[in-house]
């Protein structure tokens, strides 16, 4: 399997017009060129399919204070010097952010477990939200099951493994414009990393397929739109639809609200760090996201 490190120095090559190195490209691909609810990836003929998949696990309700709805900055992982020795600033250092922001995003809103638990539909899941084991390769052996245990390496592995394998390649090629790194330059990197964590916590194919006038129908408009304006504007659209999912069970959720409002703001505080909206842009954003959590949150417990 070829390594993130390898992945970026060919897309760098390809970018630059330039061959590609035979031991470079025997090495397979990787990378994240840019979980109803998790989405069940393809299986092989030996793996039972029995079991329905996984719903989003609730997670703790936030500690008491969490009033002022701003998002907390989540760590990014540490950069690999290694990368950075041969990648340019102009090329892989944008996927490598994208990459890390879904890998550190994943983690906080997934949560870690070291031993197989049950979620709130009763399928075993293991580390952070994964219902399936990986070999090395990135191929399911198997579901997880009780007794079972993992480290916090491996279950890292396993975010790369179902997000490369099968939540990018989905969204990918359902919303190329958006979610493929040859045609999304134009879109924030915190954005196409928290949407990508967004389907890996709801399932890429229940966020796509969904019903309801919000995410995946503005996707699609933003998609298909060749209008920059038009475009931006159904960007921001889906990215408040997210608030729309906030149900465990069955049951809204507080805690999902909580976790989606971080999810927005955290997007609107990258914009604005990076200039690419006003402060003026900002607090307006800001103002709607409230009033849409404020109101979400009066009707739990109705």
């Amino acid at each position: 399997m070829k390594s993130f490190q390898q992945f970026i120095i060919e897309e760098y090559l390809q970018e630059k017009g330039l061959a590609i190195p035979a031991s470079i490209a025997a090495a397979g691909a990787i990378g994240y060129g840019i979980g109803s609810y998790r989405q069940e990836p393809k299986l092989p003929p030996s793996v039972d399919t029995s079991m329905t998949a996984s719903v989003e696990q609730e997670e703790p309700q936030p500690e008491p204070g969490f009033s002022t709805l701003e998002a907390e900055s989540t760590p990014k992982p540490e950069a690999n010097p290694e990368v950075l020795k041969v990648i340019p600033d102009d090329a892989g250092m944008r996927n490598k952010r994208i990459r890390d922001s879904v890998v550190g995003h994943v983690k906080e809103t997934e949560g870690f477990r070291d031993r197989a638990y049950q979620d709130s539909a009763g399928v075993w899941t293991i580390g952070y939200g994964s219902t399936y084991h990986y070999d090395k390769d990135g191929n399911i052996i198997g579901k997880v099951k009780p007794g079972d245990r993992i480290s916090t390496d491996q279950a890292e592995d396993y975010i790369h493994h179902h997000v490369q394998k099968n939540v990018v390649p989905y969204l990918s090629k359902s919303l190329p414009n958006i979610f493929d790194s040859k045609h999304n330059k134009d879109i924030h990197p915190e954005y196409v990393g928290r949407m990508i964590t967004f389907a890996y916590n709801v399932g890429h194919d229940a966020l796509i397929n969904s019903k309801r006038d919000s995410v995946a129908q503005h996707l699609i408009k933003a998609n298909q739109t060749e209008d920059p304006e038009e475009r931006k504007k159904h960007l921001m659209n889906g990215l408040f639809g997210v608030y729309d999912f906030h149900k465990a069970g069955g049951e809204k959720s507080k805690g999902l609200l909580d976790r989606r409002h971080k999810k927005v703001m955290g997007v609107l505080s990258a914009r604005k760090a990076d200039g690419e909206i006003s402060n003026e842009q900002y607090e307006n954003y800001k103002q709607r996201a409230i009033e849409i959590y404020t109101q979400k949150l009066a009707g739990i417990g109705e």
